[in-house]
């Protein structure tokens, strides 16, 4: 029984301020760097939490003009009504399938012709969870664990129009004919309509560390060092390509795998810094998904092709600041999480991709510009694809708060006691991965 457990605990992870499991969406699982006062054999950790993303993080870039909400549907791209129309007519006769868009079923197809009409996406999420972890220590310098959170999304959709300073002048009966063209231009894409709920567990997370210290190093009262691996494990949903407001439940089908490297010093008596850095790499992944046939964002294109996706790198940096004993059993963290991802690899897995080519294989445009000639359509693919690429790329600045307290008071015969933890992961800055808050209540307990 005992090897068993042993074993058990090799495949956890706990709240070890670092996760392999990357998603745009949630902030990333974040904790205090607090001292243990006793070496205890094992950990548990339950933290509760909520969160709550309306829009994306600015990109300093204005594609549409007036609109500034940068809405969390955006994120691939600017919502235009008609470039989505647009790949819908070009699929059908691709195709050779009979197809009347909503523009000609609605008004003749001449009504609105030349104009992008571009919409606000918005899109806010509320996630309610939580995460069960355990950890492990085998000897003096070495912890493992596990971490599995639960978690239930909410995610609501709405489309603001106009937002361009062409389509302001519109009366407001054409405002709600060309929202009633949205909407059956979604009904033709086979999008769900209504809001998206999700419930379940997340990414399983397991994790080891190799940690040493030193006491009265340089002018410190004390120094530690400490290398850390983990893995994570897809076991969360991927995200519903039947709703353009759904998210992926944890890293949207991609192991992870990430090394940290942690640095920590007691400055003076109860004062320590931690500066750990890790970089987290992911498998690719392939599946059906949506796939954009032109400029159209992937979350609203016709196309449905088996598409493989190659994560880019991600770099986390989450220096934090403890002190312990603000009063007696209290103690305050102040940590700032730098995250930056490097732009992913999408790849057309199609056997055919002439038929209907994807941004990714087309060579041509179906409906060029006039007079344009071979060479500028191809120019004009290449910068779709790298603004493409460059939308997958992204950034946030995050500081946290944090407060735990010992409960001594509570139980008092014990030696080690539970600590709760408060925490506040606010949302400062950053591009392309959306703007999210989240609050935190933990119970940790070492013995």
């Amino acid at each position: 029984m005992k090897k068993l457990y042993s074993l058990f605990c090799l495949v956890t992870s706990t709240l070890s301020g670092f996760s392999p499991v990357v998603n745009r969406y949630l902030p990333f699982v974040s904790s205090p760097y607090l001292s243990e006062t006793t070496q205890t054999p094992h950990a548990l950790h339950v933290q509760m939490m909520a969160v709550q993303a309306s829009k994306l993080f600015n990109s300093g870039e204005d594609d549409v003009s007036l609109y500034q909400n940068n809405g969390i549907l955006e994120i691939d791209g600017a919502y235009k009504l008609s470039a989505i129309v647009n790949a819908q007519k070009e699929k059908a006769a691709r195709e050779g399938v009979a197809y009347v868009s909503a523009f000609d079923r609605e008004t003749g197809g001449g009504a609105w012709a030349g104009r992008e009409l571009a919409f606000g996406a918005r899109s806010s999420l509320l996630m309610f969870g939580g995460t069960l972890a355990h950890e492990r220590s085998f000897g003096k310098y070495i912890r493992c664990g596990i971490e599995l959170p639960f978690m239930r999304v909410e995610a609501r959709e709405q489309y603001v129009f106009p937002i361009s300073e062409r389509d302001r002048g519109l009366s407001i009966p054409d405002r709600e004919q060309v929202q009633r063209l949205r909407r059956y231009v979604h009904e033709d894409l086979g999008l769900t309509v209504g809001d998206w709920t999700h419930e379940g567990i997340g990414d399983l997370s397991v994790w080891g560390q190799y940690k040493q210290a030193w006491k009265h190093v340089w002018l410190l009262r004390s120094a530690s060092l400490a290398g850390s691996i983990a893995v994570s494990a897809p076991l969360g949903s991927k995200r519903d390509e039947l709703y353009a407001a759904s998210i992926p439940l944890g890293g949207n089908g991609h192991w992870g795998i990430a090394l940290c490297f942690t640095p920590e010093a007691e400055l003076k008596e109860g004062w320590r810094l931690a500066l750990p850095l890790s970089l987290t790499g992911q498998t690719s992944h392939t599946r059906v998904r949506r796939l954009s046939i032109y400029n159209e964002p992937a979350l609203f294109s016709p196309l449905e092709a088996k598409t493989k996706i190659a994560p880019g790198l991600t770099l986390t940096f989450n220096p934090c600041l403890t002190v312990e004993h603000l009063s007696d059993n209290l103690h305050c963290s102040l940590g700032w999480n730098f995250t930056k991802h490097w732009a992913d690899t999408v790849t057309d897995m199609r056997s055919d991709t002439t038929t209907v080519p994807s941004y990714l294989t087309r060579t041509t445009l179906y409906k060029p510009i006039v007079g344009s000639t071979l060479a500028m359509q191809r120019q004009n693919i290449a910068h779709n694809q790298a603004d493409k690429k460059r939308l997958s790329k992204w950034h946030s600045h995050y500081l946290t708060f944090d407060v735990a307290y010992e409960l001594y008071d509570v139980f008092p015969q014990l030696d080690t006691v539970p600590t709760i933890r408060f925490t506040l992961d606010y949302a400062l800055s950053g591009a392309q991965r959306a703007r999210s808050y989240k609050i935190g209540a933990t119970f940790s307990w070492r013995f």
